[in-house]
């Protein structure tokens, strides 16, 4: 019984995600068409701001909350999939931004740009900002891991095997 239980525990837990960073790759973009799509577990994001970077999430519902940790002056925006502005900040901790919006499940999107670039704080007003690389670093925080459609990693597959064919195993010595 107690192979089982081992076997049972070793299967759920190669089923976790892990929490992760992300890191921008090239330019998130600046409208719906072009927001970097973050990992699933993301908790924090890397990357270079010249403009705006805008990424999409999905969400399990609940409080969501993202600090932006920069040298310059920050703004930072959750928006829904249909452009709508569900929080905005700017100079929240000194020039740092903060927002803590109440979600639904869904997807969303977080933008960052520069109060030295502001678009009118709307998604639509960051259709001029262009796509361009470099620039100030940054990183935002985010209380708890992004959700999406996870896809098994080989090496998890390999485990749940292995605690499967214990199981078997253990059966047949009794």
């Amino acid at each position: 019984m107690k192979r089982i239980l081992l076997a049972s525990l070793l299967a759920i837990a190669s089923s976790h995600v892990l929490a992760t960073p992300f890191t921008e790759v090239g330019d998130a973009g600046y409208s719906l068409a072009t927001a970097q799509l973050l990992t699933v577990g993301t908790t924090s994001i890397s990357g270079l701001l010249d403009s705006v970077d805008i990424y999409r999430f999905s969400w399990g519902g609940g409080l969501f909350t993202a600090t932006a940790s920069t040298g310059f002056d920050p703004m930072l925006f959750v928006f829904d999939l249909s452009g709508n502005t569900l929080a905005f900040n700017d100079d929240y901790f000194g020039l740092q931004s903060y927002v803590s919006p109440t979600l639904a499940s869904g997807d969303y999107l977080l933008a960052i740009d520069s109060y030295a670039y502001n678009y009118g704080g709307v998604l639509s007003g960051f259709s001029g900002a262009g796509s361009s690389t470099g620039g100030s670093a940054y990183t935002i925080t985010l209380n708890a891991p992004t959700i999406g459609q996870a896809v098994p990693e080989p090496a998890s597959i390999a485990l749940l095997g292995l605690s499967l064919a214990g199981l078997a195993f253990s059966r047949r010595k009794f």
